[in-house]
């Protein structure tokens, strides 16, 4: 089944979900902040970045902080807790930054964590060459056609893309970040807050207890900002060799 995403008029950048299986898929997106941000910043050294060589250093840093709010939910539940303060009435006023509208205010961000602080910590997600190029191709492609969403211009939906490069298990899933926060932390973040979407797609494929396996690509800048599609697989194997992250649980640290 797949349900139709809303359309925002004032809308300056997206998060988009999809979890496709055999069987159905689910769709969403949400608005965010102005379209003058990008995806930039860094987090702390003392946290376990991938260093593989299909990876940027930012892409590693996207998936740091996405193990790092699995495996340790409770001390990324904090770090939500501490932007608490930006609040004001459905906006977030953060200092020498574009004010953010929001569609739920502070309710979703309460909300989210309630449920880092119920949440079980899970294993870090390994990252492979084949789902990343999978990712490539889509960022690519909604990049050079504008179009938005899970189907590329050929027709092709998550579990095909990541098909061309290798062999997939369970489900699987993808994130799509149309416009960026300013850093690795506050987009993965924003996915995990997911203000707006009922469903919560963005933070059920991020902590999908069935998900081991990811990829990630950001794109160039387009019309569309700083495209930023990630994978999510329950298992992954690539046809031509097997890249993957170190699994070691990463340490947790504010920056």
């Amino acid at each position: 089944m797949k349900r139709k995403s809303p359309f925002f008029v004032a809308t300056l950048f997206l998060f988009a979900a999809v979890l496709a299986s055999a069987h159905n898929s689910v769709l969403a997106q949400q608005p965010g902040v102005g379209a003058t941000a990008h995806i930039g910043g860094g987090i702390s050294t003392n946290i376990a970045i991938p260093k593989l060589e299909f990876l940027s250093p930012l892409e590693g840093e996207i998936v740091t902080e996405i193990n790092l709010a699995r495996a340790q939910p409770q001390v990324y539940a904090s770090y939500l807790e501490e932007t608490k303060k930006y609040y004001s009435g459905n906006q977030i006023r953060r200092p020498g930054k574009p004010a953010e509208v929001t569609v739920e205010g502070l309710s979703a961000l309460d909300e989210a964590i309630r449920f880092l602080r119920a949440a079980q910590p899970l294993p870090p997600l390994q990252v492979y060459k084949g789902m990343s190029l999978a990712a490539k191709d889509h960022s690519r492609d909604l990049g050079t056609s504008g179009n938005t969403g899970h189907s590329g211009s050929d027709g092709s939906t998550p579990n095909v893309r990541a098909s061309r490069y290798g062999d997939w298990t369970n489900n699987i899933g993808e994130n799509i970040v149309y416009q960026a926060m300013t850093s690795a932390r506050e987009s993965v973040m924003g996915l995990i807050i997911d203000d707006g979407i009922a469903t919560r797609g963005h933070r059920k494929n991020i902590f999908d207890s069935t998900y081991r396996a990811a990829g990630i690509a950001i794109g160039a800048r387009s019309n569309l900002g700083t495209l930023c599609v990630i994978t999510f697989a329950g298992g992954f194997t690539d046809k031509a060799s097997s890249a993957t992250a170190p699994t070691s649980t990463p340490a947790a640290r504010k920056y």
